[in-house]
Formats: C-alpha cells, sequence, structure tokens
C-alpha cells in the first residue's frame, strides 16, 4: 500500500480484489493487510493480467499513481517475500508490459 499514491488505493483495492480468485487469500483479509501473494498456479499468464491493468490505470496519461518506479513495483511484487511468483523481475516487466500492449490496443481492453 506505502507504493501506491492515495489517490490510487481504490485501483488497489480493486486489482487486490481480482487477484482473490487466483491466489490463496482468505476472503476475510483486508486489502490493505495484504503482505505475500500466494498464487494457486504461479506459472500461470493470468496472474499477471490484474497486476498489468493495475500498472496501466495508474500511470496513464502521465499519471503519477505510484510513489516509486514502475520497476520497483514489479520487482516488489515478484519478490520471494512477496510472492510465489518465482519469476526474475525482468521476464515480469516483459509479460507485463506486453500485456499493457495488447490492452491498449484491443478494443476490448479494459482501463
Amino acid at each position: 500500500m506505502d507504493l501506491v499514491s492515495k489517490k490510487y488505493h481504490g485501483n488497489l483495492k480493486v486489482m487486490i480484489d481480482e487477484l482473490r480468485r487466483i491466489t490463496k487469500l482468505e476472503d476475510d483479509t483486508a486489502w490493505w493487510q495484504v503482505k505475500r501473494l500466494v498464487f494457486i498456479h504461479p506459472e500461470s499468464m493470468r496472474n499477471y493480467e490484474p497486476i498489468a491493468k493495475f500498472i496501466m490505470q495508474v500511470t496513464q496519461d502521465g499519471n503519477k499513481g505510484l510513489n516509486c518506479s514502475v520497476i520497483t513495483f514489479i520487482r516488489y511484487i515478484t519478490s520471494v517475500d512477496h510472492s510465489n511468483l518465482n519469476v526474475k523481475w525482468e521476464s515480469a516487466k516483459a509479460l507485463i508490459y506486453n500485456m499493457i500492449r495488447y490492452m491498449k490496443t484491443n478494443k476490448n481492453g479494459i482501463l
């Protein structure tokens, strides 16, 4: 939560709510108390969709929705201390940015 500007905490909540379906988060865990994401299928590309959508929303049109760089955010979320994605942050970054490009060019993409 500290990595996200207060104005965008609503977007962060939406991302966490979307991640609940593909992680082992308990329903009673408040979105602002999530410290680590344990994905049910850590190898699935589907895990990155909510993250890509969130990054796209908080950075579109020059918005400063993060209190850090996007790289720092991706490194944080892929760290073994914060998820079980078990992927190098560089690979996650490439995947996330490819998803963002796809969502921006796809007419059904959600901003």
